[in-house]
């Protein structure tokens, strides 16, 4: 099958903050970090992808010669605390020394954990646990930095998606002009609950995916989570929520089942519950994903999957345009075969 593949990356720099138990930015022998910066363009209804405004709790694990920088509770400094950007107990360049830096958000604990391992070549995590309501998470490594004696930088990562985003499509496909269709209770019903995840500063790496977990998406809306907006025909409205996957495919496909309502002029006349299998969908880190259906009378529904150009890739403040979308709408459907 023939895909097109979008690369979700978010740019980001990380500054310390004037307050006295923060890194002072005079003090330019201080290792200090900027304020992060995530360029996001296209989002959801309800959409938790991590951005500039949001992005808090970033846990920076550091290393000097390979040794643990920071030390207490897994070698890790939270650089922002509610507003403000910085870290406490400050570290200080070694000229000469050579230093690592890797950072996440959020960590919800799972890096924080005897089942992760942490150090400056990237981290592993035993049974990485998702849940039914998972958030974006982003990893950043810099690579090695060389301490100076004067006239060292802050701390800058470029921070990208570990997981998969997941939406869904509705089309109305209903001939009459007087038959409207509500689409309501979107779910997936067996992502996968637990995996292993072995990550550096170019690799994302998941294995030994295993549980079944339900996700729940609402309605087919614009306006509110269980607010299931009328469909008249051709109109094609999403799923309220995007979600977060850990990736990788389900063994028979991943199962989605949602509930439409058919009415006539505005009468309920009948609900009806799929469940839909999408075979060949094997998600991948740090892309977005677009699962449409088009409801049809009397034919069976079937789902396309779709890449969403989702981030401004190169940073420039535009979207990219998918490579053979035809009519300017930034995405390209590819049917399952």
């Amino acid at each position: 099958m023939k895909k097109t593949i979008i690369a979700i990356l978010a740019a980001a720099a990380m500054v310390a903050c004037s307050n006295d138990e923060f890194v002072k930015v005079a003090d330019k022998e201080a290792i200090a970090f900027d304020k992060a910066f995530v360029n996001n363009s296209t989002r959801s209804v309800y959409d938790q992808t991590t951005t500039t405004d949001n992005i808090k709790n970033v846990d920076v694990f550091g290393f000097v010669e390979n040794v643990p920088l920071f030390g207490g509770d897994y070698n890790r400094v939270l650089i922002r605390k509610a507003d403000n950007w910085g870290y406490e107990g400050t570290q200080y360049w070694i000229p000469g020394a050579n230093y690592n830096f890797i950072a996440v958000s959020p960590n919800n604990g799972e890096f924080t954990t005897d089942k992760a391992v942490v150090t400056a070549e990237g981290a592993k995590i035993t049974g990485f646990t998702a849940y039914d309501y998972i958030l974006d998470h982003v990893y950043a490594q810099t690579g090695t930095i060389q301490g100076k004696e004067s006239g060292n930088e802050k701390v800058a990562f470029t921070f990208r998606h570990i997981l998969s985003k997941v939406k869904f499509t509705f089309v109305n496909k209903y001939l009459a002009d007087n038959t409207t269709i509500q689409v309501r209770d979107i779910k997936i019903l067996n992502a996968h609950k637990t995996a292993d995840l072995e990550i550096n500063k170019t690799t994302t790496t998941w294995t030994n995916q295993t549980g079944e977990l339900e996700l729940t998406f609402g309605g087919a809306t614009v306006d509110e989570y269980n607010a299931n907006q009328v469909l008249q025909h051709n109109d094609t409205v999403e799923s309220f929520m995007a979600q977060f996957i850990i990736p990788g495919a389900v063994e028979g496909g991943y199962n989605v089942e949602f509930t439409y309502d058919i009415l006539v002029g505005g009468t309920l006349i009948k609900s009806f519950t799929k469940t839909v299998n999408v075979p060949n969908f094997a998600p991948e880190a740090g892309h977005a994903y677009d699962l449409k259906a088009e409801i049809k009378p009397g034919q069976a529904i079937e789902f396309t999957v779709t890449k969403v150009i989702d981030w401004d890739e190169d940073h420039d403040g535009n979207e990219n345009t998918a490579e053979g979308d035809t009519n300017g709408d930034e995405q390209v459907e590819t049917p399952i075969n």
